[in-house]
């Protein structure tokens, strides 16, 4: 990750810690006997088969980390000038974004371990896994919206031009709520969400598009400040920026649409189910790669 300072130690232990304690649960909490059977695995083969899965998530982690750590870095030397604000709001989403990372596989693990050893728990379980892995995308897109904004605002005042895609947002809210209300039923109980389709409206439905409007913000405020701006290495950062963030609200979409169909899903053989999370991964590895390449070229404008 190359060197960093001593101001930024704290973020990088704290890091490291959260990652430890992940990977920890992960060899330490059982897998769902009827997921062995399911495939025919033995508990031994599940975690060999998961380190696929573990070992490149762990460079998307710290991937991410460097990103966050590099923006802080150019957001404190320029805190001054007119795009510091803007900087220090897309530097705090990061941050946001690289601790939800692991935070959220570790309160995944846990409340999946207390669903299996407490099988009346599990639509609780359920319940705050959704709301959990609602409120990181949340909060990082909100703050990297307002970074943006903020971006733009400093070289346009208040005439900037914002761009809506009105037309996406509207499809999406469409196929999200077919989604939501097309879903399977396992034996009159409801197995995806635990809750009445209404409340899975109101409550999730609507905030995460309420998250990709902001996310696609973010994408179009970035991609006009570019615009406005001169400098090929810092264009190439604010691009990486952009594309990573595209990445990583796709990501978000697909994420939602497999929490979805997972009653679906789990009708599927072990192959197809390998595909699908590969598939992800690589996603994964892109997005938050771009973000940490924008990082690289912002780190070298700061070392010129």
């Amino acid at each position: 990750m190359g060197t960093i300072s001593v101001k930024n130690e704290k973020y990088l232990w704290a890091f490291v810690a959260l990652v430890g304690l992940y990977v920890g649960l992960y060899f330490a909490l059982p897998t769902d006997p009827e997921t062995l059977q399911r495939y025919n695995l033995s508990q031994t083969s599940v975690r060999l088969l998961g380190l696929t899965v573990v070992i490149p998530l762990l460079g998307v982690f710290f991937a991410t980390l460097y990103g966050f750590l590099k923006f802080k870095d150019y957001a404190s030397s320029i805190a001054d000038t007119k795009e510091g604000r803007g900087f220090q709001y897309l530097s705090n989403g990061l941050m946001v974004l690289a601790f939800s990372l692991p935070t959220a596989s570790i309160v995944s693990s846990v409340l999946n371990y207390i669903a299996l050893s407490q099988p009346d728990l599990l639509p609780t379980a359920t319940i705050l896994k959704n709301y959990i892995a609602l409120i990181f995308p949340l909060v990082t897109f909100i703050l990297l919206a307002r970074g943006a904004e903020s971006l733009v605002r400093s070289v346009r005042g208040n005439q900037q031009k914002r761009h809506y895609n009105g037309l996406l947002l509207i499809v999406l809210s469409c196929l999200f709520t077919w989604l939501i209300t097309t879903r399977p039923h396992s034996n009159g109980a409801e197995v995806t969400y635990y809750l009445p389709n209404w409340l899975v409206i109101t409550t999730l439905a609507i905030p995460y598009l309420y998250t990709w409007s902001q996310g696609i913000m973010t994408i179009s405020n970035l991609r006009l400040y570019r615009a406005s701006v001169g400098g090929k290495v810092y264009k190439r950062a604010l691009g990486y920026l952009a594309q990573g963030v595209t990445g990583i609200v796709l990501l978000s979409i697909i994420g939602q649409a497999i929490t979805t169909l997972s009653a679906r899903l789990d009708r599927l053989s072990l192959t197809p189910v390998l595909i699908i999370v590969y598939i992800l991964i690589i996603l994964y590895a892109l997005g938050y790669g771009l973000v940490a390449r924008g990082a690289k070229q912002l780190k070298k404008i700061e070392e010129a």
